[in-house]
């Protein structure tokens, strides 16, 4: 089976990680694929492009439209990682311009959900197939003949080192690993983790993305340490005891990977019920959902100051994600279905369904939200609506850096800004 994964770029945010562990669980279990990595920007991981070379997957950057098209029409599926992007736009105007026939399988790493990350009504129409992480994800505008899989994404798990790290009395260690972008982030991360109890407690960042106002923020407490990037999450956290992930309402995130990778060894996580990455929590048996912010505290509190409650945690955890995932089995399903979608016929995509015009394209990822841009009715969106629509991956300003000579994004543009300047006042003012 010639297999092409497409993806915008090979980075640890992206598809890359998930590919390489698809395609390492296919060789283990001895089946014979010809895969190839498609990356469409030249934004590059050097540590996950060794790790392809080292498994013997091949990896092509930004090629030329020539070269592109005669990978394309060889191919027998396309594995598209799909989040809303002026490069995937792109790739799908190629395919409809010089009309490939193909058979495409999209793969979806966001929920779908909110904004710039809806899915368009134009993506589920050119899909074969459709795999998926978050059960919130719509599938209603899927074609009939489209085939779906809601899995888990890939993640290579570490080996079982010391799981059980019970609390002591001396220090409870809280930590919070992954982006730390305002995107993800919850606004209000460093007070929903301050002045818990009197019982002595700290806090520990790893990952990348921060600004200079949130680690400037963070140098103010001294029970606050930030080690930056690390690439190896669980020898890092060994010594700690919960994953703090409370993420912002308009997170796009649809399955965190490092929430399983702390579960595996051990270490529980707490979330907040608004946002999608929770729906993989059960509440007090893999970590804990908490309905809001003030909860979130009250439930740290009680973590913190009851070794017991905590262990029970633990062991709850431990047990119930080795019991509940199997790398093995994800990636036989996968693959089953990458053989059913080979069985259908290649299609050329209709040139009617793909949006000519990038401000469509961009518009269209901002799913109900749509309607008040177009018909300018900022007014109706709220403060962290704006910032999204314009500086979220896939929005409006991301959009005009790839087509600057667009006009109608920077009329567009223009009118959110000036909208957001003024609740900004209005909220400096209050």
């Amino acid at each position: 089976m010639n297999i092409v994964y497409i993806i915008p770029k090979i980075t640890h945010g992206g598809g890359m990680s998930n590919i390489l562990t698809e395609v390492t669980t296919i060789q283990k279990l001895g089946i014979k694929t010809d895969p190839l990595v498609i990356s469409l920007e030249s934004g590059v991981s050097t540590e996950l492009l060794k790790s392809a070379v080292a498994i013997g997957l091949k990896t092509l950057i930004t090629p030329s439209k020539n070269v592109l098209k005669k990978i394309l029409l060889k191919a027998d599926l396309l594995v598209v990682h799909y989040w809303n992007c002026p490069s995937l736009y792109e790739f799908y105007i190629l395919l409809t311009n010089e009309k490939i026939e193909s058979r495409i399988c999209v793969n979806l790493k966001v929920n779908g959900c909110t904004l710039p990350q809806v899915v368009p009504e134009w993506i589920y129409k050119t899909a074969d197939a459709f795999i998926y992480s978050n059960p919130l994800t719509p599938t209603d505008s899927l074609q009939h003949t489209s085939l779906k899989l809601n899995i888990p994404s890939l993640v290579k798990l570490p080996d079982l080192i010391n799981p059980i790290n019970t609390y002591t009395k001396k220090e409870f260690k809280l930590f919070h690993a992954g982006t730390l972008n305002t995107f993800k982030l919850h606004p209000q991360f460093i007070e929903m983790h301050s002045n818990l109890s009197n019982k002595k407690y700290s806090f520990s960042f790893w990952g990348a993305g921060a600004d200079d106002t949130f680690l400037t923020q963070i140098k103010e407490f001294p029970w606050i340490s930030y080690y930056g990037f690390s690439s190896n999450l669980s020898e890092s956290i060994q010594s700690h005891h919960l994953l703090c992930n409370p993420q912002t309402l308009l997170s796009y995130g649809s399955f965190d990977k490092i929430m399983l990778e702390c579960q595996w060894i051990g270490k529980p996580v707490i979330t907040l019920k608004n946002s999608y990455i929770s729906t993989h929590i059960k509440h007090n048996i893999n970590g804990i959902v908490a309905y809001d912010e003030y909860e979130y505290k009250l439930q740290l509190t009680n973590l913190i100051e009851d070794p017991k409650q905590y262990k029970n945690l633990v062991e709850s955890t431990l047990s119930y994600s080795h019991a509940n995932y199997s790398l093995y089995k994800i990636v036989m399903q996968t693959y089953d279905l990458y053989k059913s979608t080979i069985q259908q016929e290649k299609k050329i995509i209709d040139e009617i369904c793909v949006p000519k015009n990038p401000i469509k394209a961009v518009l269209d990822g901002m799913g109900k939200w749509k309607n008040y841009i177009v018909n300018n009715e900022t007014n109706n969106l709220n403060k962290e609506e704006l910032y999204y629509a314009l500086y979220c991956e896939g929005g409006l300003v991301h959009y005009l850096n790839q087509y600057p000579t667009n006009n109608e994004l920077k009329i567009i543009i223009s009118i959110l800004m000036d909208q957001l300047n003024l609740l900004t006042a209005l909220r400096n003012k209050n």
